[in-house]
């Protein structure tokens, strides 16, 4: 099926897309996060994303001095968390401003790690070796 969804898909960004969606309904993105979603604010779900796809990267020994691959656009972000578009780029130019991540070139830095873990209200579990996405 993964293989199918890139095939389909002739764009990058569009491919980042099926990516994230597939591995997100296949790996549990969206499992506890999605009882969240009424819960917590956009910060700290745009936090909890960010801090759970580190996460996984890093057991992968995908991260290097805090850098990892994070080709999503903010509208994946935003249909990825139930958020407006213009709500989670204004969120997430306050975690930027705030010293929690840098951007750039499809890779995130996090520079802030253990605040935005805090902020997401993200407690440590064990993560599976198993794909990023």
């Amino acid at each position: 099926m993964f293989t199918a969804l890139l095939r389909a898909s002739t764009h990058t960004e569009d491919q980042a897309y099926c990516c994230f969606f597939f591995g997100a309904g296949t790996v549990g993105v969206f499992g506890p996060g999605v009882l969240g979603v009424g819960r917590r604010t956009a910060e700290e779900r745009i936090a909890a994303l960010i801090v759970k796809l580190y996460k996984r990267a890093n057991a992968l020994g995908l991260v290097t001095d805090g850098t990892f691959a994070f080709p999503l656009t903010q509208q994946h972000i935003a249909d990825a968390l139930g958020l407006p578009l213009v709500h989670t780029n204004k969120t997430l130019a306050r975690l930027r401003r705030l010293g929690m991540f840098t951007q750039g070139n499809g890779s995130l830095k996090l520079t802030n790690p253990r605040v935005l873990a805090q902020v997401a209200q993200y407690f440590d579990e064990e993560i599976p070796l198993r794909p990023l996405i």
